[in-house]
């Protein structure tokens, strides 16, 4: 009972002996982490952050600029820059205060609190037109109800053909018509389908298609962690997306360079930026940007401490900040301000990229496709000249049947005519005959 005593009142004597301490902390302006007034005084993220942290860790805090304006790195000879190098080298400064991502290599160097964020990256390109020939509207009820009525309505006789020929070509026309308006119907059904008008077009919606297009070129900042993890990733597709990278020498020296970039490219570059960072541009006008893809690495930002027992002080304070709230609260208010966005979102599903549009790709309509309808055109011809021809032997077989018939009865009825004249010549010359024998 004495030990578990003696124990707890050293607990309590080192947490007393802990608060009240004063920390310099170095950091960089990155908006909207840290924000410089102008007077000498700074605001954003983590200045709300140290504030609720100290609070509840008992302690102050003076906040200065690293002069490099670098996180930190490891040169050829193994000395840490920038932040990191500060918090090893700088006997007055014990934490480093910004968006520091935590990998193994800055954790072997200094102890890092727990993340108080996670994010990941994105690329970013310029959005294209929403609806440049305003596809959407193109098919009015009117304009839907003259096509589908001047395409599929057949146009009927109130007289049909007489003759077997006529009325086996007219059968084989309207087939060989209603086989082609169904092909028609179907090649431009493909056809709306694949057209490119009706979704606004990206280069690429996923590494894969990035690495596989040359249309349009993509950067990332040399240093930083989507960098070294390209570098030292085992994935084929980001090996020949960092190749690409390092072969055109597409990398930019901070994410404002990139954005603009970007802008000045014409949609004919790409830049991989953290989410966070982007947003920023994205979200506000011109509002012709857009990000395109899912997070690629998620990465965890932290704070640098010079000792571990400083670091652990911080984790506590944070794990409490966590739990009642506040680190949420600080994170919409600062890194999600949805409410001063001035650009619409952009959703991805409402695109359409090249190779999605190479699939739906449609194939003119030929011949051959139709050679079904030509065929039963042909055989309706065939049929149709062969009865024609039959139809025109037996009409001039009729028409000569009739024709000596009809000769023939006018042959005989001039017979008829010329023997009753012949009679009626006679009868008189008898009588004057027989007048003259009686005198």
């Amino acid at each position: 009972m004495g030990s578990i005593s003696s124990i707890f009142i050293f607990v309590l004597l080192w947490i007393n002996s802990s608060s009240g301490q004063n920390y310099t902390i170095t950091s960089v302006v990155e908006d909207p982490y840290l924000i410089d007034n102008g007077d000498g005084t700074f605001s954003g993220f983590m200045i709300d952050l140290l504030d609720a942290l100290s609070k509840r860790g008992g302690f102050s805090y003076e906040i200065g600029l690293n002069p490099d304006y670098k996180y930190g790195s490891q040169d050829g000879s193994g000395n840490w820059n920038g932040m990191i190098g500060e918090v090893l080298q700088d006997p007055d400064i014990q934490i480093a205060a910004a968006p520091i991502v935590i990998t193994d290599e800055r954790k072997s160097a200094v102890p890092f609190t727990r993340p108080f964020l996670n994010v990941g990256h994105q690329w970013s390109r310029i959005r294209p037109e929403d609806d440049p020939t305003n596809a959407k509207d193109s098919f009015s009820a009117n304009n839907a109800f003259f096509f589908v009525h001047s395409t599929l309505t057949w146009q009927g006789y109130k007289e049909v053909p007489r003759s077997p020929a006529g009325r086996i070509l007219v059968t084989m026309w309207f087939s060989f018509i209603f086989f082609m308006v169904i092909a028609y119907i179907a090649n431009l059904t493909a056809f709306f389908l694949a057209r490119e008008t009706e979704k606004p077009v990206v280069p690429f919606k996923t590494w894969q298609e990035m690495t596989t297009q040359s249309n349009v070129l993509y950067g990332v900042k040399p240093g930083g962690v989507m960098h070294r993890s390209m570098k030292v990733s085992k994935d084929p597709i980001l090996q020949h997306a960092i190749q690409n990278i390092e072969t055109y020498s597409t990398t930019f020296s901070s994410s404002e360079d990139g954005i603009k970039r970007v802008r000045e490219s014409d949609g004919s570059f790409a830049a991989i930026v953290p989410v966070d960072e982007g947003s920023k541009y994205i979200n506000n006008e011109p509002c012709d940007l857009m990000f395109v893809g899912a997070n690629i690495v998620n990465t965890p930002y932290g704070m640098a401490c010079k000792s571990v027992d400083i670091c652990n002080r911080l984790t506590v304070a944070l794990l409490k900040e966590a739990e009642s709230g506040g680190l949420y609260l600080l994170q919409q208010k600062w890194l999600s301000p949805k409410s001063n966005y001035k650009c619409p979102a952009a959703s991805l599903e409402n695109y359409i990229s090249k190779q999605e549009t190479a699939r739906l790709s449609a194939r003119p309509l030929t011949i051959a496709d139709a050679s079904l309808a030509f065929v039963v055109l042909l055989i309706g011809i065939v049929f149709c000249i062969i009865f024609l021809v039959i139809e025109v032997i037996i009409h001039r077989r009729r028409k000569m049947k009739s024709t000596r018939i009809s000769k023939e009865g006018q042959t005989n009825k001039s017979a008829d005519v010329e023997q009753a004249t012949d009679e009626q010549e006679k009868a008189p010359i008898a009588t004057n005959e027989a007048t003259n024998n009686i005198d």
